[in-house]
């Protein structure tokens, strides 16, 4: 009865709201009900997508997303999505190629280490194709001859989980299962398993360690837990991001996407899913550490090696902020918070990001090892500080602290 009173309010509004379109075309007016309507019919908890497009259809009655610009219903909406879901996928984007992959080359590091260890950055899992399977066989074959192998994917926003497997596939002798998820809406399992046969030698005799950290997230976090479940080598480094329902988007008006979940993962070894819990580490240590840990491990390890002077990591963009506790606190959708491991900027729609010192009033979000934006910090004198959203096109948003 719930589900026909929901398609019954949907529709009434959706008329209402087609007449106020047509009379000046204001898009602010109809978003949420579009966004009601699109999670009612697709999104993968049928029980739960009632419930929020009840939510949102009662805040568009009351006038909750009235006077508001776009940029700023849209945010609106996607707080009211993250405390009804709790899922980091579901949100409204104004501009889809905002989430599309980057275009610089998926590994930006290899290198042999002291000790004769092996070094792999990969940032993203770009699409299946010739030029990354050759990609990474080059790489493999570079490295095949090392003592251990470490893999970072600590900058790691994921891609395409292909991508992901044909990495693991070295690491793995036979094919194998090592992911499920199920969309409910098609009664539907799809399931993610490694390659037979990958082009040159696969490296099962070579130790390895995984490093991930607060931005892996989605096929990143799926590779690590299959590490874990297959046992290929440790994982190193902080919890993840808990990222990993099957998504997909469906286009609300020019311009403006919802993405959503549409399938849970159900994991054949644990039968369970990490999305919204992330994978725990094997060694938990602060990520800036991760890589220095890993190589001082595999030369402690070995009985041939003398432990000294192992790789340290350098440059601006992996040094955590000293904990200001001036900046903590919350900027109208948006947060920042310290934890263990330092600041974390907490988006509108439940997505957390190491924050990462720049200068010296200077912080950085960097997503797959790109920058997202600045937070530049302006001392107010006697007031609360003023921290200014900087993105590399020069757009800057104030953000005013709440008391």
């Amino acid at each position: 009865m719930r589900k026909y009173k929901t398609l019954l309010l949907l529709s009434l509004f959706i008329r209402c709201s087609s007449s106020a379109e047509k009379i000046d075309g204001n898009i602010e007016k109809t978003l949420p009900i579009r966004v009601a309507e699109v999670i009612a019919g697709n999104y993968f908890n049928k029980e739960l997508s009632i419930k929020i497009s009840e939510d949102i259809l009662e805040n568009y009655k009351k006038g909750t997303y009235n006077q508001l610009s776009e940029d700023s219903l849209i945010s609106q909406l996607n707080v009211h999505l993250y405390k009804l879901s709790n899922d980091k996928h579901l949100r409204v984007i104004k501009n889809k190629k905002a989430n599309q992959l980057p275009k610089s080359p998926p590994i930006s590091q290899i290198a042999v280490l002291e000790g004769n260890i092996g070094y792999l950055k990969v940032n993203y899992f770009p699409d299946l194709d010739d030029a990354f399977k050759e990609l990474i066989s080059d790489s493999f074959n570079f490295l095949k001859n090392s003592n251990g192998i470490i893999l970072d994917l600590r900058d790691n926003g994921g891609g395409y989980q292909s991508s992901a497997a044909f990495i693991l596939s070295y690491f793995i002798d036979e094919q194998t299962t090592f992911d499920s998820f199920y969309i409910p809406r098609e009664n539907k399992t799809i399931s993610y398993k490694t390659f037979k046969k990958v082009i040159g030698e696969k490296l099962t005799e070579i130790p390895v360690k995984l490093l991930v950290g607060h931005q892996t997230s989605s096929s990143a976090e799926i590779m690590a837990y299959a590490f874990q479940n297959l046992e290929v080598g440790d994982v190193i480094g902080e919890p993840t991001q808990g990222m990993v329902n099957l998504a997909d988007y469906y286009s609300l008006s020019d311009g403006t996407f919802l993405l959503y979940s549409k399938g849970y993962q159900k994991n054949p070894f644990t039968n369970q899913t990490i999305d919204g819990i992330g994978v725990t580490p094997d060694i938990v240590v602060n990520e800036i550490n991760a890589l220095s840990h890993a190589h001082k491990d595999f030369l402690e390890e070995s009985p041939f090696l003398k432990l000294s002077n192992w790789f340290v990591e350098k440059g601006s963009q992996l040094t955590l902020p000293d904990v200001n506790e001036e900046i903590i606190g919350d900027y109208g959708f948006t947060s920042i918070e310290a934890s263990n491991y330092g600041l974390i900027y907490n988006s509108e729609n439940g997505v957390s990001y190491k924050l990462r010192t720049i200068s010296d009033s200077v912080l950085g979000v960097y997503h797959n090892s790109n920058l997202v934006f600045k937070l530049l910090i302006e001392d107010n004198n006697d007031k609360e500080n003023i921290l200014y959203k900087i993105y590399p096109d020069g757009k800057t948003i104030s953000m005013n602290k709440v008391n």
